[in-house]
């Protein structure tokens, strides 16, 4: 199962359509989340704690970012660093 968020299409909507698409955004509503904190601790214990290989740990943290969309920042990081990660 994919997550996808309008954000994530609207390049290219706004290029099919051949215009740009207005965004507003409203008052803050009763439930709405003020601020959101990503949980990568299970990313964190692959890379620290599981005595993986560097590259041992990207296959596994590419499968957690199926389910946690943010690993694929970490992910990206650790592998466009031309001096890898501290461990």
């Amino acid at each position: 199962q994919e997550r996808a968020l309008i954000a994530d299409y609207r390049a290219l909507l706004e290029e099919l359509l051949g215009r740009e698409i207005p965004v507003a955004k409203g008052p803050v509503r009763p439930g709405d989340q003020q601020v959101y904190i990503s949980d990568i601790r299970r990313a964190y214990k692959l890379i620290y704690r599981q005595g993986l290989t560097t590259d041992e740990a990207l296959v596994k943290l590419e499968e957690l970012a199926e389910k946690t969309p943010e690993v694929n920042l970490l992910v990206e990081s650790i592998r466009q660093s031309s001096r890898g990660i501290v461990r």
